[in-house]
């Protein structure tokens, strides 16, 4: 007979130990395709949320009394003052939603199709700009305001 090559038999020990260290705590593919069920089930619900015209319509009144309380907001006014305060939490409060938006974006359609779309990647870079504003990064709200 045919005696294996030294590289057929280190395959065949990897697979062996994949096996035994990787699927033996699942014990089973039941649990796999349960979890793997979920997943479409996830993506397919976050695919019809984001095609609901109310998903976009709501987007775009966030986007509105976002610009709105970025225009309010005066770089000279006291930092511990009331409006610059509730300007600051309706920040995170918008940046959360916007952040919220790309996952459930990015679940329904995956990766590739998200960047196709050029309004996607100007969502993602005011995400962007918007978490290193709040992280206090130099130019995070000059990023934000383009």
């Amino acid at each position: 007979g045919r005696h294996p090559r030294p590289m057929q038999v280190k395959a065949a020990g990897a697979l062996r130990w994949m096996k035994h260290n990787l699927l033996s705590p699942i014990r089973s593919w039941k649990y796999y395709e349960a979890i793997h069920h979920l997943g479409v089930l996830i993506r397919t619900r976050c695919g019809i949320f984001v095609a609901d015209k109310r998903f976009d319509l709501s987007l775009t009144c966030v986007i509105i009394m976002s610009s709105i309380t970025l225009a309010l907001d005066d770089p000279l006014r006291d930092p511990r003052s009331q409006v610059t305060v509730a300007l600051q939490l309706l920040n995170y409060l918008f940046t959360t939603i916007f952040l919220a938006e790309f996952l459930i974006k990015v679940v329904a359609h995956g990766c590739i199709k998200y960047i196709q779309d050029p309004w996607n990647i100007l969502d993602f870079s005011t995400v962007v700009a918007s978490i290193l504003e709040l992280s206090n990064v130099k130019g995070g709200k000059t990023l934000r305001v383009l």
